[in-house]
């Protein structure tokens, strides 16, 4: 007999074994959000430092 917690453990570990084989397959998207990730993670600091200088 399976807990619950057993089940989502199982269900988890299957999604996740999943997502790493796609991803093998799948290289430049992985890559494309990695880009799109730093891009957007630039703009937001440079967001944040434009705020920082009319704050102060």
């Amino acid at each position: 007999m399976q807990t619950p917690k057993d089940k989502c453990r199982q269900d988890f570990s299957s999604i996740y074994n999943n997502s790493r084989s796609v991803s093998v397959k799948d290289r430049p998207r992985e890559i494309v959000s990695l880009v799109l990730g730093l891009i957007i993670a630039i703009l937001f600091r440079a967001l944040v430092q434009e705020t920082d200088k009319y704050v102060n």
